[in-house]
């Protein structure tokens, strides 16, 4: 729970401080990659105990899919982080994209 809670707060941090100016800080990297490394390995864990059967279950099903988009979303940001005005306008699509994304993670820590 208390993952849950630093989660929570990472994201409040994350919609009030993180602009365009600042995107690229290794700090969001950081602590982008180590919460989707921690959803990763509880979702590898319990697919490794649970087998098939953990995707019988519909909030296991919309964990399976956080995590998908999680890693989605750090793709996003990879290819997006150049610094080529040409790219400017679907960069900015994408970051909205991403916001959503990271939204989606709120509802992940209401289910439980």
């Amino acid at each position: 729970s208390m993952f849950i809670f630093f989660s929570i707060i990472y994201l409040i941090f994350d919609m009030i401080f993180r602009t365009d100016d600042n995107r690229l800080n290794v700090g969001w990297w950081v602590a982008d990659i180590g919460f989707q490394a921690i959803f990763t390995l509880e979702f590898l864990m319990k697919v490794t105990d649970m087998s098939w059967h953990y995707f019988r279950t519909i909030s296991n099903v919309f964990d399976f899919f956080l995590v998908v988009l999680g890693f989605i979303g750090i793709g996003l940001s990879y290819l997006t982080s150049g610094e080529d005005a040409a790219q400017a306008s679907g960069e900015a699509r994408t970051m909205r994209v991403m916001r959503l994304f990271r939204v989606l993670r709120f509802v992940r820590v209401f289910r439980l």
